[in-house]
């Protein structure tokens, strides 16, 4: 439950990734850790490749497709991402 709340203000904070274990995604581990297979941890990783997502949309080139790969990575199928690296 602490780990969702800290989730949850990373979110508000729009700490998603990159904040060295403050942020969503890093939250999303420690939980899977705690609980393999957990449906909370799944859908904070699915809630951190929509960000990468969104922002890659926006980023330059080279920073896009790095945002790009780490959502990939993160969730292989996200179709935000799937049809970003299919437009580079």
């Amino acid at each position: 439950r602490r780990l969702l709340e800290s989730a949850a203000a990373a979110q508000a904070e729009g700490r998603y990734f990159g904040a060295d274990g403050d942020d969503v995604l890093s939250i999303a581990a420690r939980l899977e850790a705690l609980e393999p297979g957990s449906a909370e941890a799944r859908s904070l990783r699915l809630k951190v490749a929509e960000r990468m997502a969104w922002d890659a949309a926006d980023a330059p080139a080279d920073e896009a497709a790095s945002l790009v790969s780490d959502c990939l990575a993160l969730v292989p199928d996200h179709p935000s991402c799937l049809a970003l690296r299919t437009s580079e």
